[in-house]
């Protein structure tokens, strides 16, 4: 009887033994959880202040202040970089605007950062999203404005012949007359 007895106690201490180590556990992953919360909060809260900003950016853009909206689309890219990383469609996005922006300031050292910020982000939306995508188009297009007005007509040529030729695609794609395709056969015409 004796021996029954301890086999009895024996289960039930394991078991206490189980839940008393269970319970550091649990707070661990309690605690764990409510920092992920936090940190999707945060970052949420994060990504509208890079919105805002953003949106800010491009009212100094329209008030003809180019200086202010490279400040701040420069913050902007900072902290999507930050974010999102290099390869996410907002960061890329921004990269491409911050590049027009800078090349229309003028200045050859802000036609060559431009032309740095295009480049990056003509091979970030390749890597991230393909060179058929229609965003990765709109970088290419970046990327063919700015060495326009650098000068490297040449390079810019083939660039705009690609963004024409998918642009060109995609409208026939749709069975639709397309309003790229214009605007990339405009951008064409000035080149040759």
């Amino acid at each position: 009887s004796r021996t029954v007895g301890i086999a009895f106690f024996v289960p039930r201490l394991a078991i206490i033994r189980a839940r008393s180590s269970l319970v550091p556990r649990l707070a661990i992953i309690r605690a764990r959880s409510s920092l992920a919360s936090q940190c999707i909060h945060q970052s949420a809260h994060v990504e509208r202040s890079l919105s805002s900003a953003s949106a800010i950016a491009d009212r100094l853009r329209l008030s003809g202040d180019n200086a202010g909206c490279c400040r701040v689309l420069s913050e902007v890219v900072a902290g999507l970089r930050e974010l999102h990383g290099s390869r996410h469609p907002d960061t890329i996005y921004t990269i491409a605007s911050l590049a027009q922006v800078l090349s229309r300031a003028g200045g050859d050292a802000a036609i060559v950062e431009a032309e740095a910020l295009a480049r990056e982000a003509w091979d970030s939306a390749q890597k991230a999203l393909g060179s058929d995508h229609p965003d990765a188009a709109l970088t290419r297009a970046t990327l063919s404005q700015v060495l326009v007005r650098r000068g490297a007509l040449g390079e810019a040529e083939v660039l705009m012949r690609a963004c024409h030729q998918a642009a060109t695609v995609a409208a026939a794609a749709f069975k639709t007359a397309s309003l790229d395709v214009q605007i990339t056969s405009s951008n064409l015409a000035q080149v040759l």
